[in-house]
């Protein structure tokens, strides 16, 4: 049964029970306030309850899908949205404005080293999806921007927030899948992608991979090794996710460059991956098979030209 706790009740023994903070990292980042420094504590009921923002996902790891929501009835946009209720949601305390809904998921989802491709595609196309109905921030994203602390008692200068409680539930990505038109959000591999939250995780790899499996040759008949290899690659991921936000060739977000150590792992896994499965020998295969690929279809081509004429012709 869904309730709303304004802050009167922030010190209530069901927010002291609450029972997904056990669902969060072991260590988090907090924050005093938004635009403050981070402090890594303990997720301690003491640190719970003295921060009021909270990064709640742990780096290279996604623990909870989070939008931020940005008008009246924030913590009841997932009602006029149809779409599932959150776990725990906290908004400002007046008028119920400027709120973080969070979904916890059952299965966390890698973004790190060993992250899978599908997987983190998947999620994005979720997250967008969620993101378009909600009308959420774009710009937001759970993992790489503080949430607000529903577990915040609250001080001083700042009350606690008004905080929802959801149905005690976390969910399968294929779950929330069901509540979203998910081929329309489902990020396209090449060039021209959204960048927006995992999204740009998905669009900086694609990128990558795509320069990498010109650039290696370079490399080749420079005679460099893979120390060079890595290091061009890292180089040009950094480069690449400098220019997250600019306009033009298709590459623009709304959520702005990736954190550095997202970055390093995209350009870690794309090197790693292309020196392992990349040789001149092996290269200059794939290329004679393109070629062949490319005469035939052009042969059937001209051939259909040709038979085509041929009827219209009368022969």
């Amino acid at each position: 049964m869904r309730h709303i706790i304004d802050q009167l009740d922030a010190s209530s023994e069901q927010v002291e029970l609450f029972p997904y903070a056990g669902h969060l990292p072991r260590r988090a980042q907090f924050r005093e306030d938004k635009g403050a420094p981070p402090v890594i504590r303990r997720c301690n009921p003491r640190s719970l309850r003295r921060y009021p923002y909270i990064k709640v996902n742990p780096p290279s790891l996604v623990m909870w899908m989070g939008f931020d929501i940005d008008r009246n009835g924030a913590l009841m946009a997932w009602e006029e949205a149809g779409l599932p209720p959150p776990a725990v949601g906290a908004s400002n305390v007046v008028e119920n404005t400027r709120g973080h809904l969070l979904y916890p998921l059952t299965a966390p989802v890698l973004t790190g080293d060993a992250a899978r491709d599908k997987p983190l595609r998947y999620l994005a196309a979720i997250e967008s999806g969620f993101r378009s109905r909600l009308g959420a921030d774009p710009q937001f994203s759970a993992s790489t921007h503080s949430s607000k602390n529903p577990w915040f008692k609250g001080k001083d200068d700042l009350p606690a927030w008004r905080t929802y409680w959801g149905p005690d539930k976390t969910w399968d990505l294929g779950e929330l899948a069901e509540w979203v038109d998910l081929p329309k959000h489902m990020p396209r591999r090449g060039l021209k992608v959204e960048n927006i939250g995992y999204g740009r995780n998905c669009s900086l790899f694609d990128r990558l991979r795509l320069w990498a499996y010109h650039a290696i040759r370079r490399v080749w008949a420079a005679g460099g090794g893979v120390q060079e290899w890595t290091k061009t690659v890292h180089d040009k991921a950094d480069e690449m996710n400098g220019d997250l936000g600019e306009v033009g060739g298709g590459w623009h977000s709304l959520s702005g460059p990736l954190g550095t150590l997202e970055v390093y792992h995209v350009a870690k896994h794309v090197a790693k991956y292309v020196w392992a499965n990349f040789d001149p020998v092996a290269f200059s295969a794939i290329q004679r098979a393109r070629r062949a690929r490319a005469d035939n279809a052009q042969k059937a081509k001209d051939l259909e030209q040709w038979l085509l004429n041929t009827k219209q012709n009368g022969r």
